[in-house]
């Protein structure tokens, strides 16, 4: 087996990572463009790399802890075509600190580097190290402007961060002290002897909750939207996509190798997704601020994918993979709107955006596709996604029929809460002076382009279910 064929974006990422930690040391003014640029290049060379990866049904590398097969090569894609869209949907990330811009992207591949390395992690102490580096990387992110309100929402993430450690590591000396092997594939191999312990059970707890903690689910939906509120939109969209795509495969793969015939578990994460979801529509319900709105969106398709995922069934993962593609692209054209409204109008509040479709109706016509996609209705990627993991959750189990109903209850406050949104901008007494300059074209192609993408995951639905099913299955 040739270990580097396994890991060829994975080199690309680090030596553009030292490619901008050495600029960061040599350049020091008005290096925000060029910073930008060499990121984006090691990010499209990654993206080729991809394809020159060795693969067949699977591939083992560095005695099996990480693994290359058709499931993890597509989250990858799916990591860098969110990192793509962040840098684009952000059309200036680090205005203020624009000569400390090859540092920031040092960060920001960090980040994508250990999304990497978690994705395709095959030992639980792999998982736990890329865990820690990547909530490095997005404390690093959060933290860069040094302003007291980012320094003390990145001390709030930091102490999640640590709890999140702290329980994973609980969990893992848990599944140790069973097991004796750290290895996924060795610890599925022996799982009948210990499944009826209570450790056994207990690991698979502890585990999950450090997921939820970094995820900023409950409890912790209080710490995610103040992160939300008080950092910049291209960060929030970089801590919407990035930690949590990562995350969400991680607990697919512990849910499928080692935790797959633990009930106890799988209620758990219903149960606590039910609740993230609850909790956060409530707090929203008489929101006006963007980001907030935005905070309880990423919470609430965070919990319908861990609750899909919590089945370990090929119909309801490969629901996950169609609602994680849609969700990247809904996510990036909303923030690029909230981004273009925030530099505009210098509001998080979505009253000021009221008559935004008498000035500009294509620009509104493409936000409230994502707004649509957003709350799962037709004709977007959002109304697939939703309808598909409806109906392959519905016939798993009875439970998940009942959650799922309970779900779909809760679905008609949150579109309450978007629909708002929506009479907002079609106000006929709104503001009359959107303008769009030349600095917002990126952004706003990023949110056509999202736009489009969400239409066509409408138009090809079956295409796109028949895809995610064979992804699922080499899991």
């Amino acid at each position: 087996m040739n270990t580097l064929g396994c890991f060829i974006p994975e080199m690309v990422i680090i030596t553009f990572i030292l490619i901008n930690f050495v600029l960061a040391f040599l350049i020091k003014k008005h290096t925000y463009k060029k910073a930008k640029a060499v990121t984006g290049i090691g990010i499209l060379l990654a993206g080729i790399s991809i394809f020159n990866t060795q693969i067949n049904i699977q591939e083992n590398a560095l005695s099996n802890m990480f693994i290359s097969n058709i499931f993890t090569i597509c989250f990858k894609c799916f990591i860098l075509i969110s990192a793509v869209l962040i840098i684009t949907a952000s059309h200036n990330l680090i205005r203020e600190h624009r000569n400390r811009a090859f540092e920031f992207f040092a960060y920001f591949l960090i980040g994508i580097l250990s999304a990497f390395l978690l994705i395709s992690s095959n030992d639980i102490i792999l998982t736990n190290i890329s865990l820690i580096i990547l909530c490095c990387s997005c404390f690093k992110l959060i933290s860069f402007k040094q302003t007291k309100k980012t320094n003390e929402v990145s001390t709030i993430y930091l102490y999640s961060a640590v709890l999140s450690a702290l329980f994973f590591l609980i969990g893992s000396i848990l599944l140790y002290s069973l097991a004796s092997k750290t290895n996924y594939t060795l610890i599925n191999s022996v799982i009948s002897v210990f499944s009826s312990n209570i450790n056994y059970t207990l690991s698979g707890t502890f585990i999950l909750c450090s997921i939820i903690i970094l995820l900023g689910l409950l409890p912790f939906n209080n710490n995610i939207t103040k992160i939300f509120k008080e950092t910049s939109s291209g960060i929030c969209l970089y801590l919407s996509l990035i930690p949590s795509i990562a995350c969400i495969v991680a607990i697919s793969r512990l849910f499928v190798f080692i935790y797959p015939i633990n009930p106890i578990i799988q209620i758990l994460a219903l149960i606590l997704s039910l609740l993230a979801i609850l909790g956060i529509i409530i707090k929203s319900l008489k929101e006006t601020n963007i980001k907030i709105l935005y905070a309880s969106a990423y919470i609430i398709n965070i919990s319908l994918f861990l609750t899909a995922i919590s089945a370990v069934d090929v119909f309801s993962l490969s629901s996950a993979i169609i609602g994680i593609f849609t969700y990247i692209f809904t996510m990036a054209g909303l923030w690029s709107s909230a981004i273009i409204f925030r530099t505009r109008y210098k509001s998080d509040d979505i009253t000021s955006y009221s008559g935004l479709f008498y000035n500009r109706p294509y620009f509104t016509f493409a936000a409230v596709i994502c707004i649509l996609s957003l709350i799962g209705f037709p004709p977007t990627g959002g109304f697939i996604s939703r309808l598909y993991e409806y109906i392959a959750l519905s016939k798993i189990d009875f439970i998940y029929f009942v959650v799922l109903t309970i779900i779909l209850i809760l679905m008609t406050l949150f579109i309450f809460i978007f629909s708002k949104y929506l009479a907002i901008l079609f106000q006929k007494n709104g503001n009359s002076d959107f303008n769009i300059s030349r600095m917002f074209i990126i952004p706003k192609l990023t949110l056509y382009i999202s736009a489009l993408i969400i239409i066509l995951s409408f138009v090809y639905a079956d295409n796109l279910i028949k895809l995610s099913q064979l992804i699922a299955y080499y899991i």
